[in-house]
């Protein structure tokens, strides 16, 4: 199911464990925010 607007960064996201992996995951997940939201 897709929730517009709906957007998960962690450790049980892609990528997974460990503090560096979930930083990579915060920072992918911002990525695709400023895309989608800023780049039309």
């Amino acid at each position: 199911m897709h929730i517009k607007n709906l957007y998960h960064a962690g450790q049980y996201n892609f990528p997974g464990a460990g503090i560096i992996t979930v930083s990579v995951s915060g920072n992918l997940c911002a990525e695709m925010i400023l895309k989608e939201h800023f780049n039309k």
